[in-house]
């Protein structure tokens, strides 16, 4: 549940710290096992952490998180310091690098079907970018209720 709640809050880092969310996503998500989940996350995390230390480099791609429901980079406010240290920043990259040469390892975001047009999209997005069919995100999880 805590993996699928940090998820669902990544909808929300323009109201709140992105990179705390980000990291927090995929701390909760590796402790699950959902690597690919993890992986996205922390590798989102470390763009941030770059993004914070010089702020003229920014984010400039976003193909790994397009037609999903999460904030542009733009959208997002970067606070003024890093939470962590750089050598902490480098145990979370010594693990996305970890997980990169690991060929068992999805590198997206899991998937689940449009309940309405059968289009492959975020499994946690609330719309679908290609219908724009929207549900309700579960109290609890914040997960989207679709009917299966």
């Amino acid at each position: 549940m805590l993996a699928k709640l940090c998820t669902s809050l990544l909808r929300y880092t323009k109201e709140i710290r992105a990179d705390k969310a980000f990291m927090d996503a995929g701390e909760a998500n590796r402790r699950e096992g959902i690597n690919n989940m993890a992986f996205m996350f922390f590798n989102r995390y470390l763009d941030l952490y770059e993004a914070i230390e010089d702020p003229d480099t920014g984010i400039t791609d976003n193909s790994d998180f397009q037609d999903t429901d999460l904030p542009q980079p733009s959208e997002i406010p970067l606070p003024e310091k890093n939470l962590i240290s750089a050598h902490e920043s480098g145990n979370i990259r010594d693990w996305v690098l970890n997980m990169n040469m690991n060929q068992q390892v999805d590198k997206g975001l899991s998937m689940r079907n449009c309940e309405n047009c059968g289009n492959e999209i975020y499994e946690a997005s609330l719309v679908c970018f290609h219908c724009r069919c929207s549900w309700e995100p579960c109290v609890v999880s914040g997960y989207p209720l679709v009917r299966s």
